[in-house]
């Protein structure tokens, strides 16, 4: 699992409407998603978060596409050569990404920041079964 803040691409209005389910992110053109960012940004960090400090999480966010990319492509890969199995071939690179992810937004917010952008500041809801 890829620790990513939640940008809701249906209260945007860019998901696709054929495919029945959300585009994922790095599917989504750059327009769209900094527009997603700047929504993001707005709601978690509220609206007068500094631009230059916005800059700083466009160039996180362009990262963390790209660790997602890349993860993608490994997983596709370790499907295609049957190498699925593998010990330490799911897991292990999963939480490997999960850690660059956090390392990338943290080295543009400070810790409330970070807490607030993931929704760590929030009280955890109460799970339903």
């Amino acid at each position: 699992m890829i620790i990513q803040p939640d940008i809701d691409t249906q209260a945007t209005g860019d998901a696709p409407e054929d495919s029945g389910c959300e585009s994922h992110p790095t599917e989504i053109d750059p327009a769209t998603r900094r527009r997603q960012l700047e929504q993001l940004i707005d709601r978690t960090l509220g609206p007068d978060f500094p631009a230059d400090r916005r800059e700083r999480l466009w160039a996180a966010q362009q990262r963390v596409d790209e660790l997602r990319r890349d993860h993608q492509l490994r997983d596709r890969w370790l499907e295609i050569t049957h190498r699925r199995t593998m010990p330490g071939t799911d897991g292990e690179a999963t939480v490997n990404v999960a850690d660059a992810v956090l390392r990338t937004w943290a080295r543009a917010l400070d810790a409330r920041e970070l807490a607030g952008f993931l929704g760590a500041d929030k009280e955890a809801e109460p799970n339903p079964e």
